[in-house]
């Protein structure tokens, strides 16, 4: 007899709703365990909050230390009206990463994509492309990545949604641009590369150029030059900052 127990329910040990007897969950191998939505679930796959989750999810394993705080409405002050909505902002040690989520499904065959399906995606380059010149600039944002859950394979959405463009924006307004796919991540919106085997990669790519382990040894040891000398005068401190930078 199949049943639904919810979450608040289940035990080590259940109660079988049709004859009473108490048994353990399946857990053997053999067994098949499954689950359907409760109402605040559904709502929340019907508004495109799976898209949102699967962002947490990806950028949590990119960075653990970081902090995810969920977006809004974006108003100027002394204004009333929002110029832009962001879905997540994404902040760690490197800087402030923008989300824009959307949920894009088509009813029929890939290769016949619906008008109404097409608009949606041109709807989500311009919003996303408002994010790139418009906002991220704004709130010194320098990473902006668009996550997409859909049933219309990667390599069709990416074209539709014509990434190379907004790459190149991205690089105009000095922004690090990236996709994530039906929990793919795609560093530059191009190149797909796996978060489990390919995470030091992705951490010297995902973010803007950040200083390499023997550049960073460098700048402790100038550093540490300049505090020394700096009985010796400005002149000779100024020389070694330079150095740095260089």
């Amino acid at each position: 007899m199949l049943n639904f127990y919810s979450l608040e329910e289940v035990n080590e040990v259940n109660e079988c709703k049709g004859c009473g007897e108490l048994f353990l969950l399946p857990f053997d191998k053999h067994e098949t365990i499954t689950y359907k939505l409760n109402e605040l679930a559904l709502k929340l796959f019907q508004t495109g909050g799976l898209a949102i989750l699967m962002s947490i999810n990806i950028l949590s394993q990119i960075k653990w230390s970081s902090y995810t705080q969920l977006g809004g409405e974006l108003t100027k002050q002394d204004e009333t009206h929002n110029f832009a909505e962001v879905d997540l902002f994404w902040l760690t040690e490197h800087c402030l990463t923008i989300v824009e989520c959307k949920s894009i499904y088509n009813n029929g065959d890939f290769e016949n994509i619906s008008d109404k399906v097409r608009q949606r995606i041109e709807d989500t380059y311009q919003q996303f492309k408002t994010l790139i010149t418009d906002v991220a600039p704004l709130i010194d944002a320098k990473v902006a990545v668009l996550s997409i859950v859909t049933n219309i394979p990667d390599l069709i959405i990416i074209e539709l949604l014509r990434v190379n463009e907004l790459q190149n924006l991205g690089e105009e307004n000095k922004i690090k641009i990236h996709l994530i796919i039906n929990w793919e991540l795609y560093i530059n919106g191009e190149e797909k590369l796996d978060l489990i085997t390919q995470r030091p990669q992705i951490m010297s790519r995902f973010f803007p150029h950040s200083y390499s382990i023997e550049e960073l040894d460098t700048i402790k040891v100038e550093f540490y030059l300049k505090e020394s000398h700096n009985k010796q005068g400005e002149k000779e401190n100024h020389a070694v900052i330079i150095k740095v930078i260089k």
